[in-house]
């Protein structure tokens, strides 16, 4: 409880009050609603808001922006219809973070074009300088025509820091292991730990695609993590729907499922 106080007045203090009071809608109301709405058509075969699954990194090839945490409650988990899985940003180039606006429909692109990732690669992979790459030199020049990062970042010096606490998020899992948000117990939001995990959202297919925490599921992957937690932001109306019908099933649950995806799938684990 003393997490969850201070961290609402350290909200307060940066945002004032309005922010504050929006947080904490969306943290106790907001998602409870869309849940309960969900309930009442999907019953037992909805997940719990925020069960953890323990995925390998390495599945999650594409993310997708505006993410679903931007333009919706971060809070609890969705289902969501529509082609939100089908579209795709249609060029082979790398795509920088500024060329991402939060007001364009959502679109899905390989991670290995992004130039944060691409970023990591070359400062944790082969030792090139953080001020060498796209992702400091991109963000830099974002702070110096009058912007701020996604973190709040107003200057170069505070935007190095970051990068410096990369460089101990990266020493720490390649020396230790992926501890929960839980077990570091130091709550980022007005919420439960859980959901301060890498997101997830989840296709109609069945593919893992990412929502946020991109910087952890990239260091992840390069290190070769096996697995790590992660929390589904959304999932397809339609994925969903195999869910309810593997749940609800008499017979063989890999007869309701769609091509090429089996029982085995992290996701089905609580309806089998």
């Amino acid at each position: 409880m003393s997490n969850w106080v201070g961290r609402a007045i350290e909200v307060y203090s940066e945002s004032g009050l309005t922010t504050l009071l929006r947080s904490v809608y969306d943290a106790t109301v907001r998602w409870r609603i869309h849940t309960g709405v969900q309930w009442l058509r999907y019953r037992r075969s909805l997940s719990e808001p925020y069960r953890l699954l323990y995925i390998d990194p390495s599945v999650v090839k594409k993310m997708v922006r505006p993410s679903f945490q931007k333009d919706r409650s971060r809070f609890g988990t969705c289902v969501i219809g529509g082609d939100w899985d089908l579209r795709k940003w249609e060029t082979n180039s790398e795509i920088f973070f500024r060329d991402l606006s939060p007001n364009e429909e959502k679109k899905l692109f390989p991670i290995s074009q992004y130039e944060t990732y691409r970023s990591f690669v070359a400062h944790f992979g082969r030792g090139v300088p953080w001020e060498e790459t796209d992702f400091y030199n991109t963000h830099v020049e974002w702070i110096e025509n009058g912007h701020q990062t996604s973190r709040g970042h107003r200057s170069e010096s505070e935007f190095r820091e970051r990068c410096d606490q990369l460089d101990e998020l990266y020493d720490e899992l390649r020396q230790s292991r992926y501890k929960t948000q839980r077990e570091l117990g130091d709550p980022i939001n007005l919420s439960t730990p859980e959901a301060d995990e890498v997101a997830v959202n989840i296709t109609r297919d069945g593919e893992f695609v990412l929502d946020e925490g991109r910087h952890r599921l990239f260091i992840a992957r390069l290190l070769d993590l096996d697995t790590i937690p992660v929390r589904v932001k959304t999932r397809h109306i339609q994925w969903q729907k195999y869910r309810h019908r593997v749940y609800y099933s008499d017979g063989s649950p890999a007869s309701f499922l769609p091509e090429g995806v089996s029982v085995d799938h992290p996701d089905l684990e609580d309806v089998l």
